[in-house]
C-alpha cells in the first residue's frame, strides 16, 4: 500500500513500535545517541543473536565467537531504553532505523512496510524527508558493512566492537 492511500496524517506517537522491534544500530547511530544523551554506548547497546530468519536488513558482527546483530538494549519490560512512555527521549538522536519506520521506498516512492506496529495506517507528513532519510540509512548501512566486514577478522566482545567501530567514526570524519 503506498502512503498516500493511508489513513492519519503523521505518527500518532503511540509507542508500539518501540515495545514491539529490536532496533538495531549502525556506528553512526551509537555514536549520535552517545553524544546527544551523554550515556556511554555500553548503558544502551547490546548483541544479540542473530536470526537467518530476520526479514529485515540487518549487519551480523561477530561479538564473542557468535553471530550477532548490534541493537538498543531494551529493558527487561522489552521496551526500548528511550521509550519515555510519551516518545523518545532520544528523538533527534534517534537510530537512522527508527527515524525511516514504517516505510520503505519502492521506485521513489514511499510504501507501507508490511512489518508495522501501529494501531492504523497513517501517512508522512514529509514524503521527501522520508525519503532522504531512507537514502541516508541505507548509505550509512553500507558503511558499517564494510566495518564490520573488518570487525569480523578478528571479532572480540562486545565493548572492543564499539569502541572500534567508534573508533572508525572518528576516521571517516577526520577525513
Amino acid at each position: 500500500m503506498f502512503y498516500w492511500e493511508c489513513g492519519i496524517l503523521g505518527c500518532e506517537r503511540c509507542g508500539r513500535c518501540c515495545i514491539s522491534y529490536g532496533v538495531s544500530v549502525t556506528h553512526l547511530d551509537i555514536m549520535r545517541i552517545a553524544r546527544a544523551t551523554g550515556r556511554k554506548p555500553s548503558d544502551f547497546v547490546a548483541a544479540i543473536p542473530d536470526d537467518p530468519k530476520m526479514r529485515a536488513k540487518r549487519v551480523v558482527a561477530l561479538i564473542d565467537g557468535r553471530r550477532s546483530v548490534i541493537c538498543l538494549r531494551w529493558s527487561r519490560d522489552c521496551v526500548c531504553p528511550f521509550y519515555t512512555g510519551s516518545g523518545c527521549a532520544a528523538y533527534d538522536a534517534r537510530p537512522m532505523v527508527c527515524r525511516i519506520y514504517p516505510f520503505t521506498v519502492s521506485w521513489g516512492r514511499l510504501v507501507d512496510s508490511e512489518l508495522r506496529a501501529c494501531p492504523s495506517r497513517w501517512r508522512s507528513e514529509n514524503e521527501a524527508a522520508y525519503i532522504a532519510d531512507y537514502k541516508r540509512y541505507d548509505g550509512e548501512l553500507e558503511a558499517y558493512a564494510v566495518i564490520v566486514r573488518e570487525w569480523n577478522r578478528k571479532g572480540g566482545s562486545l565493548e572492543d566492537f564499539v569502541e572500534f567501530a567508534l573508533k572508525k567514526v572518528k576516521e571517516e570524519t577526520a577525513v
